[in-house]
This record gives structure tokens, sequence and C-alpha cells, in this order.
């Protein structure tokens, strides 16, 4: 938050930097809630980066909008190619390098997985054995 001739100024969280559906309805909300009561004028930046699909990112960001304005004067929308800056790219790559490492199974993880598997094998051979002798018994 900053303030500015007067002027308060917040970067919100944007729609798309959540962590899943909850967290991306809690910021609609929350956004929603400061709507009403403070009556701001509201800047939203769009990265222009997806064309593929016919700007079908630009219809999700207007029907956002539409949940969330009454008034759609109170909204200015900006267009930027900041996603073709190369601080904001290495940034991207950063982030897939990183995604991918967590996907990787660690040494840790991979030891306690086969002494599960272990375990499961001793389990099911002494369930086997306990199930023969209940049959010879009868």
């Amino acid at each position: 938050m900053e303030i500015i001739d007067g002027r308060v100024i917040i970067d919100f969280p944007g729609f798309n930097d959540s962590n899943g559906p909850l967290i991306c309805l809690g910021i609609e909300l929350a956004l929603k809630a400061l709507i009403a009561d403070y009556k701001p004028k509201i800047v939203v930046l769009e990265a222009i980066t997806n064309t593929g699909d016919r700007y079908a990112v630009v219809q999700r960001l207007a029907e956002r909008l539409d949940r969330l304005l009454v008034n759609k004067q109170d909204c200015l929308l900006g267009l930027t190619q900041y996603s073709k800056h190369g601080a904001f790219i290495k940034i991207c790559e950063i982030e897939d390098q990183q995604r991918g490492e967590l996907d990787r199974e660690t040494r840790e993880e991979s030891r306690l997985t086969g002494a599960i598997d272990a375990l499961e094998e001793v389990l099911r051979v002494c369930q086997g054995s306990r199930l023969s002798r209940s049959s010879v018994k009868r």
C-alpha cells in the first residue's frame, strides 16, 4: 500500500496469483467486499500472452469483473507485454525448474516407499499363512 497525492494505492493479488480455486474465490470475495465499502477506482493489468485461445483469458476476466463491479466505469483495463520482459521470462524458467524438482521423488521418499512396500509384502505373507493355518484347524 502506498499513498500518493492523497490517494491510496494497493497492489491486490491477481486472480491467477493463488494456490488453487479456494484461495482464488477468497481473493475475489475480499475484493468484492472492499469495492462495496470503499467505491474505489480499479486498474486491472492483463498480460498479452494468451492469444492462442482467441482471448478466452480476457473473456474470463470480463466475467469476473461482471461479478465484482456494479459500475464498470469504476474500472480501467490496462494491457501489458511485461511477460516478454527478460526478467519475467527468467522467473518463469526458475518456477518451472522448481516445479519439476518438487515433482521428482527424493531419495528419502524413495527409501520410505520401499520400506512401505516391504512391510505390505510381509503383512500379505503373514495374512496368507494365518489364513492357511485357520483352514487346517477346521
